[in-house]
């Protein structure tokens, strides 16, 4: 905070000319008041002191008028005058320099000054919509010297003191004391005191009534409103300063100088003169010296000037006493005169006052005062002001004044009650006289009991009366009896002996209103009981009571009322008892009196209420009911109503009182519906007594115009509801039913008719209203909607209804009810605004009434949706009332929103109570949320600009009132204060606005917001306008910029401000909704980037707010709103204050998440890198925050990270997340009940009704008074013995949800905050900044938060859900860091240093902590762990040795490419290691999820185990899997789940949960079975059986089913692995989840085939069962797809299929020859003819071509796409190409080449002479030729591969050696290549990269051919020998044969012997051929292929071409030889 006070002492210390006075003076007010509230900043402090002295000096003296600064002005217009600091001049306008002139005439000031002023109203305008440039500066001149006024008043309020202590601290409260003195020594109080003499609002506003331009009544009223408000600041500096130290004689003969001009001709002193009055009060006073005996030592005490200034009492006591009689009020002059002579009476008894003449004239002095009205002034005037009443420092002076008079002068107290006593008893022996004077003691007595009765009841200091009782109660030996205290207490005494002796009722009435006095408060109520009290009464009073006979007693109030009573009803038979013919007006005085105390003891002390009436001797409640019904006044009646009604705030009395109003038939149910004329009524009649109320309220009140006793019956009425309708009383509802006659008497006799009625006092009417409306709204909010009471009887019938029913009934339906509730609001709201305008203060009781028909409007809205809804489960046969919902009755009454608009007319009404603004709020809330009502509401608003600026203006006012408090507002500071409404109000706001952001333009919140203005006026949609300022472009000033204003002062002064100059103090939670406006403006639709664009250009909101992040609060700071047991057991709970800041940075968050995305869409570089930039700053990290963690608690967990990575540790993004601590436990206590059911409590609080949703917060809480409601309801079925105890312990339980509520939205503003962390951070990770192409801030960053979130969540007391939050953005964090690490290539050194140096271990050891310590508890969460572990195994991948020569496939993770080999295997084997550390527990945890749980967490957990499997060398996981039987169980859940997986198949299934798990078990099946021990573990768990019993793999799709799922969701996927273009629907089509069952299959059985080892044939065996039991799944594909592919899909199908023939094809022929048919030969048959007959096509590279070409035809659109598809569809063919070239391999691959000739031949021997010239297709036969065409074509592409990437590379040499050496050696340093040489060697890199798998596939497949040939070519030339059969035998089709089929062939010892003309001559042709076709180019270019790769490390093997060509040149040399010979 020192640099933002900085920044504003450099703004004050600029020249008063280059701003105006007024931005001068509120600058000023500013830095008092921040400099106040801040412990810091003392230099720059004193240096504005300094700079402003001058100002204080002068408040009151304006600048004055100068003929030059005139003459200036006036040749401005021509030659431009200079403002401000300005080098240049400018010109101004005539029209602006008269305006300058006439404003300077009008405020009598000077011409520069005003200037300055019309500048700074211009920029103000938009403030002020109705009024002229020239008012608005008017207006802010005054405002500017209220505020530097106001600062004066703040300094001295700061001064210590003698009444209080100052709050600053010790440095800054010695510099304003200093400072302080240092003005008044300059002559502060006489600057002040001729101020209050100049500023005079007349005198102000006398000139505006000259000029027509500001003869505006409105400008008028609010001018003399400023002028007066100055006056009273003014007069409070004086007061204040008084307080803390009174002033010197001095000041004091001056402020009675000016205190002697002053008068009043109405008798009513202002503000003003109360506060001088109280100065000089506290100027007469030595304070609390005669109080400390052992203090009056002789020396003066410097604080008080009386004792420490010699001369003080002889110069004030000349101007007082000696010139006494020059005082325009004398009444005030003999009120300061006698508190003078009681200064000098206290001075007498001190010892430093010895030898003072003056002193001698107390007494006279006194007695001279009391005769010219003292005591008179002092109550009439001084007490009965509302400023006495306010300012409780005056009522504690005044009782300092009046106690120290009857304590030291008790003589002449004594005397004066001796007078009284004297003087009555000669007036018993005259003639009563009429209008005879009061007397002094009279009038002393009823001074003081108006003094008590409006003393603050905090203070009590009535209780020092009774202070001695207390004492003699106690019993004890403490020192309570001082002489002041038994003075006092004998006072009291003594007055009561003179009442006793002189029995008069005017003194009666005088000491009874003297106790009224002194027993208000809760403690003196008890003792002034006690001393009324027959007996035991304390103290001694009961002396004094039994000498006197008791006359000031209860015992004789209540004989005395017994005996009216008794006498009233004598009266009403016989009229002749000549005692009590009636009521003298002395004993209606006295009876009145009496009655007054029992309500004043009767509110105040509840002990005295119960003892009042349960004293069955006076018998209270019938005495008064008695009288009440007997002819008495009115007024008698209406105090015992009110009596009533004070002993009704018990609820047991509350029940008697109402059975006793039953049978008193005070309303009488025959006249409810028609009142009956005068003549026709017997009052003797029964229920038409005189009591009657009915007929009261007719026939006399209205005639005489005064409704008291109708006002306290309702009030009566009122109290009764309060106690009858409360939960717990057991007979609420049937008293309810019997109040229907009383709600028709509220309705038809006095509501109905208060408006048209005669009233003597007009203000009356309201009172009236009020009570009456009280009652309605009281009925109407205790009532629960109840479907019974809304039938209506078929006969007609009476029923019984709680009358709230008929409230809402009313007010539901268009009847004269409601009518009458809206004319009252329409005439009321009219009625304000005429006062106002006319400067009139509206009065106070037509507000609250006002306020309760708003209230009833309110409530209605609220519960019309339950009625409605109740009314429609209502049986059809049954009628109901005919209801309307209220929004709809307040459009369709008036056919407009006539009376919408009149609600809304209340918020700007600022001179009203703030309670009205917000009942139309909430109003508004339930009528704006109707899409139809909020367009009427916005289409009158733009009908009428004036309504709507008028409105518009109030809102804002609303929102930007200023609480009195200087400091941070908590709730705890609000609660029960008028600012705690007004906060309330700006709340309710803005929900207003955020429940219609969403609803269609236009609506009320873009209306209010300025949206729909700036709209209309570009003639742009919303999306495309532009926010200026206010007054830019004629912009208005609207709710957007005061929510502004709000959200941005939250962590700097905010200067400059739209309308106030210093910042605005609000609650957190307005703050936190203001947050969250600006955040739903921000993502919305049409407003997001009008506002992005205001906040980020013109406002600078985001980088201002950034900068003051994170926002600090230490939860020491007040949590007194939490239960003491739950902060015990949980003390990181924060409070709600904590809780609003939290969200309010969360909301900020999010929306700056927002901006960070739209600028990096928008390329905004600049802002998006400065806002990056204040992220990661470094900011200090010591300053408190909401929580702190204990030291230690990160150390297990934190990591090494390198030092050129963490070289910034306190960045600010990790001090925000340092703010919120995870430390907090789940719910720390159970409930533990003995009356109720724990569980069924736990069921009621989960029900739909006693469930509250935060509509901001999102939180659903328990509706705890709800709760409370339903538990009261059963306390009645317990015994009476029991009711405490119960009533206990559901106080319990409440206040058990109230702390889960509290637990609740703690763990709901963590996440939240965590939330809009989290999306920040995920932005920044998102987008480029710092240097371009730089991964390493980046790597730092994700270091340091991964290091942080760790830290947070290892600790064993962490919340659930905040750990699963955590955990989440940890596994994206590492994803992250994956990605940055890619993107580091170039910068080998810090990546390798950042994983190589343990960090990733320690991230996998935190992690594997977390786990085991979630254990089962959080699924979730621990999925989220699996994510994570996931992505740090991930990280630790490189490219191991083992897999250099095996092609990666498609779907495989890529490993990182820089990662070293050696680094990857010890990170891999490090991080396996920690988790196997853990032994069985995380195998445990993790398998249990793999086999149970949630779908998520189980498809989690089994990809965990995958790659865990994939890495853990040692087998561990593998075994602890078989051990515990998990492998077992995987295999067989998938059995379990063959129907779910059987209905994923159907059009549209349900889910496709079942089909996603079953992936990720095949997954690990799959990578299980690349092991060795894994496979033999799947072959003895029977894995293949399992799955081979599932139903669904038959299931394959028909093509009648994927033509039809094409026509309805679009073409199938174009190939399998990658996603579909063409497929656009969310679910995939039958074929692709066909493919996603069976392609797992598929997998599984080729990887048992190829790792199976030593277990190749029972490998072989399951498979070839699987085979037999799905055998279409294996032969449709070849049929159907194999020679002509439709698509990728099938062909990849196809690739399968062929890949498992081929590798059963050996065993296969093993078994066949051994006689083992464990299959049927036919589809064997069949399978092996399919894969003979696609040898032709998929051996051709033509064809790959060409069917990669044909399958990219399909993608029309996307050319990328269609590239993608012929690339994966041409290395599927290759793949069919290599799986055919395997079959036949291993078709003629036999141990024994002799065992079986039969299965061994696959080619004939024919070879044409140009075998190379054409291409066979699919229907050529199987012959050597065409064995010898694929292996010449099969050798030209090798070489064109190996040719091309040494032309690509620069190198004539495929893989020459200075390329390996240069680009391939990973030996070589990076830091060894140049620039250029970098790029090159990672292309190098990746292009080898990208062609070895082609080069090795087809070196796999031309080997294959190879051999196939090498093996026919031995058999035809070296075994087989023609025969001279005749039968010919097709060679080719020798596969095709049944195994038992004869084969014509014959066996010798030599040879073997083949039948056949034709086989004959194929045999010499290949004889005679070979030789030549071994000749050829190729084979020589065959061997050097194998010769080339031999040098590469990637491609060593053994040689293998090589030999085999030279087996096969030697059978040509042979057959060459033989044919020489």
């Amino acid at each position: 905070h020192a640099s933002s006070f900085g920044l504003v002492r450099a703004r004050i210390m600029a020249s008063l000319e280059g701003e105006s006075l007024w931005a001068f003076h509120k600058r000023l007010q500013e830095v008092i008041d921040v400099a106040l509230q801040k412990s810091d900043g003392l230099q720059d402090f004193e240096s504005a002191l300094i700079h402003y002295r001058p100002v204080f000096l002068n408040l009151a003296v304006k600048p004055s008028k100068s003929l030059t600064d005139r003459h200036l002005i006036n040749e401005a217009v021509r030659r431009g005058i200079t403002v401000g600091n300005q080098k240049s001049s400018v010109k101004i306008s005539s029209t602006l320099a008269n305006e300058i002139l006439q404003l300077s005439d009008a405020l009598d000031l000077n011409e520069k000054t005003v200037l300055g002023l019309l500048f700074s109203a211009e920029k103000q305008l938009p403030r002020y919509p109705r009024y002229s440039k020239m008012q608005v500066a008017a207006v802010l001149y005054h405002e500017g010297r209220l505020s530097a006024m106001t600062a004066l008043r703040s300094l001295i309020q700061a001064r210590e003191g003698n009444t209080w202590s100052s709050t600053l601290n010790y440095q800054k409260a010695e510099l304003v004391m200093k400072y302080t003195d240092q003005l008044f020594t300059d002559g502060l109080v006489e600057r002040i005191l001729n101020g209050l003499e100049e500023v005079d609002s007349e005198k102000e506003t006398e000139m505006f009534q000259k000029i027509q331009s500001l003869n505006f009544p409105e400008l008028v009223g609010q001018v003399s409103d400023l002028v007066k408000e100055q006056r009273n600041v003014l007069a409070d500096c004086l007061f204040y300063w008084s307080c803390q130290q009174p002033f010197y004689s001095e000041q004091t003969l001056k402020l009675i100088a000016h205190l002697k001009k002053y008068s009043a001709s109405n008798g009513i002193m202002d503000h003003v003169g109360i506060m001088l009055v109280g100065t000089l009060l506290n100027c007469f006073s030595i304070g609390d010296l005669l109080n400390w005996q052992q203090r009056d030592d002789g020396e003066p005490d410097d604080r008080y000037p009386v004792t420490s200034e010699g001369n003080f009492i002889k110069h004030c006591h000349e101007q007082i006493a000696q010139n006494g009689d020059s005082w325009a009020w004398q009444e005030l002059g003999a009120a300061v005169k006698f508190s003078w002579a009681i200064l000098l009476r206290e001075c007498s008894k001190l010892t430093l006052f010895g030898g003072i003449e003056e002193l001698e004239d107390d007494e006279s002095l006194a007695i001279k005062c009391i005769k010219n009205g003292a005591f008179k002034f002092f109550r009439e005037v001084f007490i009965s002001s509302r400023t006495f009443q306010e300012e409780p420092l005056c009522s504690r002076r005044l009782h300092q004044l009046v106690t120290s008079f009857i304590v030291h002068m008790h003589l002449k107290v004594k005397e004066l009650c001796y007078q009284a006593w004297d003087k009555e008893n000669e007036k018993q022996l005259a003639q009563k006289g009429l209008g005879k004077k009061p007397l002094v003691l009279e009038e002393f007595l009823f001074m003081l009991g108006d003094l008590y009765m409006v003393s603050s009841s905090e203070d009590e200091l009535n209780l020092e009366y009774w202070y001695v009782a207390e004492a003699h109660v106690q019993g004890s030996n403490k020192h309570y009896t001082t002489h002041r205290q038994l003075t006092l207490l004998r006072f009291i005494h003594m007055c009561c002996d003179i009442l006793q002796e002189s029995k008069q009722p005017s003194l009666f009435v005088a000491f009874i209103h003297l106790l009224k006095g002194l027993g208000n408060g809760p403690n003196s109520a008890k003792y002034c009981y006690d001393f009324l009290s027959p007996c035991g009464a304390r103290g001694l009073a009961a002396l004094s009571l039994q000498k006197s006979g008791g006359m000031a007693s209860w015992e004789h109030f209540f004989s005395s009322l017994m005996l009216y009573s008794a006498s009233l009803k004598q009266n009403v038979l016989t009229i002749t008892t000549p005692s009590f013919s009636g009521i003298s007006p002395e004993e209606l005085a006295g009876l009145q009196s009496v009655l007054q105390l029992i309500r004043v003891v009767s509110d105040n002390d509840k002990s005295a209420r119960m003892e009042l009436v349960g004293n069955s001797k006076w018998k209270l409640l019938t005495i008064l009911f008695e009288l009440v019904s007997c002819a008495i006044p009115r007024v008698l009646k209406a105090d015992i109503f009110l009596t009533l009604a004070s002993f009704a705030k018990s609820r047991d009395i509350a029940m008697i009182i109402w059975s006793f109003l039953k049978r008193s038939g005070i309303v009488s149910s025959h006249l409810l519906t028609s009142t009956p004329k005068p003549s026709s009524v017997n009052v003797m009649s029964h229920g038409n007594q005189p009591g009657c109320i009915q007929v009261e309220l007719e026939e006399i009140e209205a005639q005489e115009g005064d409704y008291c006793e109708t006002r306290a019956f309702l009030e009566l009425l009122s109290l009764l509801l309060d106690m009858l309708t409360q939960p717990s009383n057991g007979a609420s509802c049937s008293i309810l039913n019997e109040f229907q006659p009383y709600l028709q008497f509220c309705i038809e006799n006095v509501f109905m008719k208060f408006d048209t009625r005669h009233y003597e006092d007009p203000t009356e009417k309201w009172l009236v209203a009020w009570n009456v409306l009280k009652v309605f709204c009281k009925l109407l909010e205790s009532y629960q909607v109840c479907p019974e009471d809304l039938i209506i009887n078929p006969d007609g019938a009476h029923k019984i209804r709680h009358p709230g029913i008929t409230i809402l009934v009313y007010m539901m339906q268009e009847s004269k009810f409601l009518q009458k509730i809206l004319h009252t609001l329409e005439f009321c709201v009219e009625t304000f605004e005429q006062q106002i305008s006319s400067n009139n203060t509206p009065l106070e009781s037509m507000e609250q009434s006002v306020y309760l028909c708003l209230s009833l409007l309110k409530t209605t809205l609220e519960k019309q949706k339950n009625v409605l809804n109740a009314r429609q489960g209502v049986g059809s046969g049954l009628r109901t009332f005919t209801l309307e919902p209220l929004d709809k009755l307040l459009l369709d009454i008036s056919s407009t929103p006539k009376h919408i608009l009149t609600v809304l007319r209340y918020v700007p009404l600022l001179q009203c109570g703030p309670e009205l603004a917000l009942c139309s709020v909430r109003i508004l809330q339930s009528i704006a949320l109707f899409p139809r009502t909020s367009k009427f509401i916005v289409d009158a608003l733009e009908s009428d600009q004036k309504l709507f600026q008028s409105i518009l203006q109030g809102f804002v006012e609303r929102l930007e009132f200023l609480c009195e408090s200087t400091s941070v507002l908590t709730d705890q500071d609000l609660e029960g204060s008028l600012d705690s409404i007004q906060e309330d109000l700006k709340n309710e706001i803005l929900i207003l606005i955020l429940n219609s952001v969403n609803l269609p333009a236009p609506n009320l919140a873009t209306v209010l917001l300025g949206y729909q203005a700036i709209a209309f006026a570009e003639g742009k949609p919303l999306s495309q306008i532009e926010l200026q300022n206010p007054g830019v472009m004629g912009s208005p000033y609207t709710v957007l910029h005061s929510v502004l204003a709000i959200v941005s002062n939250n962590g700097s002064i905010q200067v400059d401000c739209l309308h106030h100059q210093y910042p605005l103090q609000h609650s957190q939670k307005t703050k936190e909704l203001a947050y969250c406006l600006v955040h739903k403006l921000c993502i919305h639709a049409d407003l997001a980037l009008p506002t992005l664009r205001y906040l980020r250009s013109t406002f600078n909101f985001f980088s201002d707010t950034v900068g003051n992040l994170p926002y600090y609060m230490s939860t020491a700071e007040g949590n007194t709103d939490l239960d003491d047991e739950l902060k015990l057991l949980c003390p990181q709970i924060w409070n709600n204050n904590q809780l609003a800041i939290c969200h309010q940075q969360a909301w900020f968050l999010k929306t700056l998440a927002v901006e960070l995305r739209v600028t990096s869409l928008k390329k905004y570089f600049s802002h998006m890198q400065q806002l990056v930039g204040l992220l990661v700053a470094d900011i200090d990290s010591s300053l408190p925050s909401l929580h702190t963690l204990e030291d230690g608690e990160r150390d297990e967990t934190a990591f090494d990270v390198p030092e050129a990575v963490t070289a910034i540790k306190s960045r600010r993004i990790s001090v925000m997340l340092s703010q919120v601590d995870f430390s907090i436990p789940e719910f720390p206590y159970e409930l533990e009940l003995k009356y109720f059911n724990p569980l069924l409590v736990k069921q009621v609080c989960q029900k739909d009704s006693l469930q509250t949703t935060d509509p901001i917060r999102g939180i659903s809480c328990i509706n705890v008074p709800a709760l409370r409601d339903v538990l009261l309801h059963d306390v009645n079925k317990a015994p009476q013995y029991q009711h405490a105890a119960v009533h206990a312990e559901v106080k319990r339980i409440c206040k058990h949800y109230s702390a889960w509520n509290v637990y609740l939205q703690n763990i709901e503003a963590r996440k939240q905050y965590f939330e809009g962390w989290r999306r920040v951070v995920q932005i920044m990770l998102c987008i480029e900044y710092g240097e371009k192409g730089s991964a390493s801030p980046k790597l730092s960053l994700i270091m340091e938060l991964l290091q942080d979130l760790l830290g947070k969540i290892h600790t064993n007391v962490v919340s659930i859900g905040l750990v699963t939050a955590a955990h989440e953005e940890i596994a994206s964090l590492l994803s992250h860091l994956r990605f940055a690490l890619e993107q580091a290539v170039y910068n080998k050194g810090i990546a390798q240093q950042i994983l190589g140096s343990g960090s990733l271990q320690s991230i996998v050891k935190a992690l594997s902590d977390s786990l085991s310590s979630l254990g089962s508890s959080s699924s979730l969460g621990r999925a989220r762990i699996y994510v994570s572990l996931f992505c740090c195994f991930q990280l630790s991948k490189g490219y191991s040795k083992t897999d250099v020569n095996v092609p990666h496939d498609a779907g495989d993770t890529p490993a990182i490419p820089w990662m070293d080999y050696t680094v990857s295997d010890s990170m891999i084997e490090m991080s396996v290691s920690i988790l196997n550390s853990y032994g069985d527990l995380l195998m445990d945890i993790i398998c249990k999820d793999a086999c149970s749980g949630h779908d998520i967490t189980k498809m989690l957990a089994l990809t965990l185990l995958n790659t865990l499997i994939s890495l853990d060398w040692q087998g561990k996981w593998l075994q602890f899997m078989v051990h515990k039987g998990i492998l077992n169980d995987l295999a067989t859940s998938i059995q379990w789940e063959d129907d779910s997986l059987a209905k994923v198949l159907e059009l549209i299934p349900q889910s496709l949960k079942a089909l996603y798990v079953y992936e990720s078990k095949m997954s690990l099946l799959g990578q299980i079975s690349e092991s060795l021990v894994g496979s033999k573990n799947l072959l003895q768990t029977n894995t293949l059986l399992h799955i081979s019993e599932c139903k669904f793999i038959d299931l394959r799709p028909s093509q009648d089913v994927l033509q039809g799922s094409s026509d309805m969701f679009g073409d199938t996927q174009p190939f399998g692995d990658v996603p579909s273009v063409e497929y656009s629907g969310y679910l995939p089509s039958i074929w692709e989840r066909y493919q996603q069952l069976i392609f797992p299959v598929f997998e599984l059985l080729r990887s048992l085939l190829n790792s199976s080892g030593t277990l190749q044939h029972e490998a072989s065996l399951q498979v070839l069962a699987f085979i037999e039991n799905h055998m279409d799944v294996f032969l449709l594909p070849l049929q159907e797809q194999g020679q002509n592919p439709t698509s990728v899909a099938f062909l990849q199908e196809v690739a399968f299929v062929t890949s498992i023939l081929s590798g059963v094809a050996k065993d296969y022929q093993k078994l066949f020859n051994r006689g083992d048919n464990v299959l049927y030969p036919t589809h064997i048959g069949k399978l092996q003819a399919c894969m003979k007959s696609l040898i032709p096509i998929y051996w051709s590279t033509e064809n790959w071509r060409s069917i990669s070409l044909k399958l990219g035809e399909s993608i029309t659109d996307d050319p990328e796409t269609r590239e993608k598809v012929q690339n994966m569809a041409y290395s599927l063919a290759q793949e069919v190409g290599r799986n055919l070239a395997s079959f036949c391999r291993n078709s003629v691959l036999l141990g024994d080449l002799m065992s079986s000739l039969s299965s061994q031949i696959m080619f004939s021997p024919e070879i044409s002479v140009q075998p190379f010239q054409s291409v066979p297709n699919s229907k050529a036969v199987l012959s050597l030729g065409l064995l010898f065409a694929h292996i010449q074509e099969y050798a030209e592409l090798l070489d064109a591969l190996l040719n091309d990437f040494s032309k690509e590379n620069g190198d004539t040499e495929f893989f020459g050696t200075a390329l390996r050496s240069e680009f391939t050696n990973k030996e070589q340093s990076e830091d060894s290549l140049s620039a250029q040489q970098k790029p090159l060697r990672i292309s190098t890199v990746n292009c080898m990269g990208r062609s070895k798998p082609q080069i090795l596939l087809h070196m796999y497949t031309l080997e294959n051919l190879l051999f196939t040939l090498w093996h026919h070519l031995q058999f035809y030339l070296k075994f087989c020998k023609p025969s001279d059969f005749t039968e010919k035998v097709n060679i080719g089709n020798l596969a095709t044969l049944h195994s038992n089929s004869q084969w014509p062939m014959a066996k010798t010892q030599e040879n073997l012997v083949l039948s056949g003309s034709d086989t004959h001559s194929q045999l010499q042709v290949l004889k005679e051929t070979l030789p030549d076709l071994m000749n050829q180019r190729i084979w020589k270019l065959v061997v050097a292929i194998e010769e080339g790769l031999k040098g590469n490390e990637s491609f060593k093997k053994p040689k293998f071409i090589q030999p085999i060509v030279q087996q096969i040149q030697k059978m040509a040399v042979t057959c060459a030889v033989n044919k020489g010979l």
